[in-house]
């Protein structure tokens, strides 16, 4: 069946416009609407989508075929021949042309002309049109994101050079192929995929973005890649709305390298790379949380203050003493279980949590070597530096309360061994 080419004629004129349908019909043309305002016109263009439009320069209301055609042509890409009683077809053809207008006929015009300009016409916008989609494709592969149109059935229709990178597949593979089995991409929060995504956008034409992971497969490993995606509608041409979806997927992977690293930024000592009192909190609220479930569960939270760190900074300056609290955070973090948890609460002061402790001797113990470790010898440009470490520890078992308690009682324990001579380990204890 040849596909008929649908025409909408713009005349003010009532029986101008039955006679040039009735000619165009006859011609084997689909006229698709007849309109007699610049208004009009626009409106039909954008919901009919017509392969061309014959329009008189006069029409009625504010807007006339000129202003009409400049907006059919720029916004829809639809080609205008424009019909004229005027005498002066140079003059109109001037005019035409700086109104962004394909060709004219003056009034009367014969229908053989009428059929050749209109092929006329219609072949010069087909090539016009395959070079515009050329350059589009080309457009298209220089974008950084991947860019997807998917069919209503969710199949892949088409697929830019950034999908193929980051999709890992060619576009061979990747057209024609099934959304739900080429393209694996979860939300990370919602758990939704992005196929369900493409289907929901058919059913109710809501658009939607998924912030997750890209699962790209090859052979039997599978690489998890952060992406965000973006789904909206595909609309199709000759009055098809809905045809699909666009879906544009971000390779985030930068993004949230650089969230992460603010996030530890924000959580972390600079100096020493180790926890904050910030990280540190959300530890120990944890820890409290066990013991609240679990009676049989115990931790201790320790208050360590170096003894003698001033000197250090006064005697060999305050690199080496910053150096100093680099290796003692090093020397923590060699000797420490991954279930414990230390941070550096500012200048030479430290905390810890021991998690599941066995009993009251325990973190005593632990704390005993961790004192002869900080008390070894550091050397710094050759020179052997010492320092000794005072330690007060809160046990869960000694009482209740929040965050700012067990600080205050572990604090309160090592100002008792500051006073006592530095250099040595005590638990809190109410009745001290």
């Amino acid at each position: 069946m040849v596909n008929r080419r649908r025409i909408l004629v713009v005349e003010d004129e009532r029986i101008a416009a039955v006679d040039v349908t009735r000619q165009l019909e006859q011609s084997g043309y689909d006229v698709i609407a007849t309109v007699d305002s610049g208004r009009e016109a626009v409106e039909k263009t954008g919901s009919l989508h017509p392969d061309l439009v014959i329009m008189d320069i006069r029409l009625k209301g504010p807007i006339d075929g000129f202003h009409a055609a400049k907006t059919i042509r720029t916004g829809f890409g639809v080609p205008v021949i424009y019909l004229t009683a005027y005498p002066d077809a140079a003059e109109t053809g001037e005019e035409s042309a700086r109104f962004a207008g394909h060709a004219f006929l003056t009034k009367p015009f014969d229908p053989a002309a009428l059929v050749s300009r209109i092929e006329q016409v219609l072949e010069e916008t087909e090539r016009e049109s395959a070079a515009h989609i050329r350059w589009l494709r080309s457009a298209m592969d220089a974008v950084a994101d991947a860019l997807l149109f998917i069919s209503a059935d969710g199949s892949v229709e088409f697929a830019n050079a950034a999908a193929e990178s980051l999709l890992g597949s060619g576009r061979i593979d990747l057209l024609g192929s099934r959304i739900a089995d080429t393209v694996l991409v979860t939300d990370e929060h919602t758990g939704r995929s992005l196929s369900d995504a493409v289907m929901k956008l058919s059913e109710n034409g809501a658009s939607s973005e998924l912030r997750g992971y890209l699962e790209r497969r090859s052979g039997s490993a599978v690489e998890r890649i952060p992406v965000s995606a973006e789904v909206g509608l595909y609309p199709g041409g000759n009055g098809v709305e809905n045809r699909g979806a666009a879906v544009t997927i971000r390779d985030i992977t930068k993004e949230k390298a650089a969230e992460e690293e603010l996030r530890k930024q924000a959580l972390h000592d600079e100096l020493t790379g180790l926890p904050n009192r910030r990280l540190f909190d959300e530890h120990l609220l944890h820890a409290m949380w066990m013991r609240k479930r679990n009676p049989e569960y115990l931790f201790a939270v320790l208050f360590l203050d170096l003894d003698g760190f001033k000197g250090v900074n006064d005697n060999y300056g305050h690199q080496a003493g910053d150096a100093l609290l680099v290796e003692i955070a090093g020397r923590f973090r060699e000797n420490l279980r991954p279930t414990d948890a230390v941070a550096r609460i500012g200048g030479d002061e430290f905390v810890m949590l021991l998690d599941n402790v066995r009993d009251r001797d325990n973190p005593v113990a632990v704390l005993e070597r961790l004192a002869r470790l900080i008390g070894e010898p550091f050397v710094y440009e050759g020179r052997p530096i010492t320092v000794t470490v005072s330690i007060g520890i809160a046990l869960s078992t000694e009482g209740t309360g929040g965050l700012e308690d067990f600080f205050r009682r572990a604090d309160s324990a090592m100002y008792q061994v500051k006073m006592s001579g530095k250099n040595g380990v005590r638990i809190f204890e109410e009745d001290r």
